[in-house]
């Protein structure tokens, strides 16, 4: 970067009232070399290279600058930043022109190097002492090294620091969005429960009230098949009593055929079923057992049915009478 100043700077006139020393150095021409680079960037403020002024002696013997004439041109620039940049690492400078309306010099300004040490491209390592520039010793090169290294770490782990607070603020957004989004589901959870709760006690109670009436539904249906029950042990007991008197009219008739007795079983089982419901008199049913007789019989006559008759009419007709009603 070039400028062209046609005054001089407050700041250079304070450099030109001194003389060369640790930040300012002049020279009467042009010709400079990159040693004076390297040796203000490797201290500690950098410093300035003023072109076209000379070190002269006032009468009470201080040495001060004074501008005797270098105009910038392009070719000068050029060879400025030509040199500035074969240096290790290369080194930025800023130049302006001041003085322009009367005699004109250049000022070379190099900042304090951020990547010390730096050498010349011929690795010649120099640092800016007292109106000199100085070789840098081993002992103080390695002390550029190591402090260079301190603060390439240093940068790196302020990066890496950086770039771990930044992941972990990231991680600690994630995680508070994914906990936001747990709780949110665990309340849809909660209320869901909480519904489904409410249904299935009402589904409870449902079910309690068809237990109960199940329970009473149950109950009337035990008590109904105990009395059918007892109504069929009861017929089961007449119908015994029945059959041992059949048998012994059968025997008194003198019939012997097994079926005729069974047949004429069931006739009396089937009269007392029909007197237990309540249909027809003694006299229809005795018709009934008429015709079982005789179909159970072919062979018998009008006198053996009378006979049998008689025979029935011998038993306690009474008895059997309220048996069949109880039955």
């Amino acid at each position: 970067m070039a400028k062209r100043i046609e005054k001089i700077t407050k700041e250079t006139q304070k450099l030109l009232l001194r003389d060369e020393g640790y930040d300012v150095d002049f020279k009467k021409n042009e010709r400079f070399s990159s040693e004076d680079l390297v040796a203000f960037a490797n201290s500690m403020n950098g410093g300035t290279i003023l072109l076209g002024v000379d070190e002269v002696t006032a009468a009470n013997g201080r040495q001060t600058g004074k501008p005797v004439g270098c105009k910038l041109d392009d070719g000068l620039r050029l060879s400025i930043l030509n040199k500035a940049a074969s240096c290790q690492p290369p080194i930025e400078v800023e130049i302006h022109e001041e003085n322009g309306d009367d005699t004109p010099f250049v000022r070379i300004d190099i900042p304090s190097g951020e990547h010390k040490p730096y050498c010349t491209g011929s690795g010649t390592y120099k640092i800016r002492d007292d109106g000199a520039n100085k070789a840098i010793t081993p002992s103080f090169l390695l002390k550029f090294f190591v402090e260079r290294e301190a603060t390439e770490f240093v940068e790196r782990f302020r990066a890496a620091t950086d770039e771990l607070e930044q992941s972990l603020a990231h991680m600690r957004s994630t995680v508070q969005d994914e906990i936001n989004a747990m709780s949110r589901d665990l309340r849809d959870m909660r209320d869901d429960l909480e519904s489904g709760l409410i249904f299935v006690q009402s589904d409870a109670s449902e079910a309690t009230s068809f237990a109960e009436s199940a329970e009473s539904i149950s109950e009337q249906t035990y008590n109904l098949c105990e009395k059918n029950r007892e109504d069929i042990n009861e017929l089961t007991n007449t119908s015994l009593a029945l059959k041992e008197k059949v048998d012994s009219i059968l025997i008194a008739q003198n019939i012997r055929d097994r079926s005729i007795a069974s047949r004429t079983y069931a006739s009396f089982v089937y009269g007392l079923y029909v007197k237990k419901q309540g249909e027809g008199t003694l006299e229809e049913r005795c018709a009934g057992y008429r015709k079982s007789f005789f179909e159970a019989h072919p062979t018998a006559q009008i006198a053996d049915w009378d006979a049998f008759v008689e025979e029935l009419r011998t038993i306690d007709e009474e008895k059997l009478q309220t048996e069949g009603e109880k039955s």
